[in-house]
């Protein structure tokens, strides 16, 4: 884990919205995901947004999610997800590093090592939260050991 840590490159972002929706989180996870499906496109949570998945962490005001394909899905979603400074609650961002898609969830919840090692470039109170993110990946791997 520590190789992986020490080698790990943050995405490059091509463009990035934030928004504001009415959609409760799990209401926009589930259309976004339906709008993956049927366009072929990729649409994830960042890792940061999916830690409290796998480990106790307080919840960001703001879920993030990167995507495939940003204008589309600006364009698909329109009114129910338009681009504002005024107290956004959702963040999107345009990147087509596959490696970031990896492992997704049904939920669009990214894959623990994905926001292990994206909580772990965060201050304190994160990494003590990648910590817990990490006995729980490797405890599996101790179990057959």
């Amino acid at each position: 884990m520590e190789l992986v840590t020490a080698n790990y490159a943050s995405p490059v972002i091509k463009q990035r919205v934030r928004a504001k929706t009415a959609l409760a989180p799990d209401q926009l996870g589930q259309r976004f995901g339906e709008w993956g499906r049927k366009t072929g496109e990729d649409v994830v949570l960042t890792g940061a947004s999916s830690a409290g998945e796998y480990a106790v962490m307080a919840r960001e005001p703001i879920q993030s999610f990167y995507c495939s394909n940003l204008d589309r899905l600006l364009k698909r979603f329109g009114a129910q997800c338009e681009e504002t400074s005024r107290f956004p609650n959702v963040e999107l961002i345009e990147t087509d590093e596959e490696f970031l898609y990896f492992d997704a969830r049904k939920n669009l919840t990214a894959s623990p090592v994905q926001a292990y090692l994206e909580i772990m470039r965060g201050d304190n109170r994160e990494q003590e939260t990648a910590e817990q993110l990490r006995e729980a990946i490797l405890q599996p791997l101790k179990e057959k050991g």
